[in-house]
């Protein structure tokens, strides 16, 4: 599986943007000052299917990684879900 996880309080992009590939995803980052609109984003790339969580985070980067690590921390809940394929 290819992941990505990015706060941008933690890995700011100010003077330039960054696009990157997490399979057949791209995705620019653009932003980032430790100040009260954050952004963020997780990425999950399996062989068949994507999860994108894209964050503006107005409550600052505390709530980005508040959420960020909501996820990262029920990955192994996610995962089965994601490649299960349909759910009734």
């Amino acid at each position: 599986m290819l992941r990505l996880t990015w706060g941008g309080g933690r890995e700011p992009f100010l003077t330039a943007p960054s696009v990157v590939a997490i399979g057949s995803v791209r995705i620019g980052r653009y932003g980032g000052t430790g100040g009260k609109n954050e952004d963020g984003a997780l990425i999950w790339s399996g062989d068949d299917w994507t999860l994108a969580v894209i964050l503006d985070g107005h409550g600052g980067g505390s709530s980005v990684e508040a959420t960020l690590g909501l996820f990262t921390g029920a990955e192994v809940r996610l995962l089965p879900l994601c490649t299960a394929g349909a759910i009734p």
